[in-house]
């Protein structure tokens, strides 16, 4: 059973908006409803755990992480799991990929999820 640890107050219609401007891509329908309910939150599964972390350290997260100019208009940084793994979202198709706190090159991605909904519902 999943348990969502909320770290802020659901999304305000200002907050999302101010996000949507930092970014340069439309998000999926998918990620956008979860966000309007969770700015940040914990979701601790008998096996896993994710956090996606709150709006606006999104966007600051990906810009100080994500050193090659290419990949950073390619890909957000939604989140971690706590430790040595970061979860990327595809900007052009939604997809959410793994890959190494260490390794920001993008040299070893495998994707975990064709969607946000798929990625959320795969924690066990």
């Amino acid at each position: 059973m999943k348990r969502y640890d909320r770290q802020n107050p659901a999304t305000s219609a200002d907050r999302l908006e101010k996000f949507l401007k930092r970014i340069d891509f439309v998000p999926p329908a998918d990620f956008l409803e979860f966000l309007k309910i969770y700015n940040g939150v914990s979701i601790v599964g008998d096996e896993d755990y994710i956090h996606v972390w709150p709006l606006l350290d999104m966007v600051e997260m990906s810009q100080q992480y994500i050193e090659d100019e290419a990949l950073s208009t390619s890909y957000l940084i939604v989140g971690s799991n706590g430790g040595t793994t970061a979860y990327l979202m595809e900007k052009s198709s939604g997809k959410i990929y793994e890959i190494p706190w260490l390794d920001m090159s993008f040299e070893s991605p495998q994707i975990v999820s064709e969607n946000f909904s798929e990625f959320i519902g795969n924690i066990k």
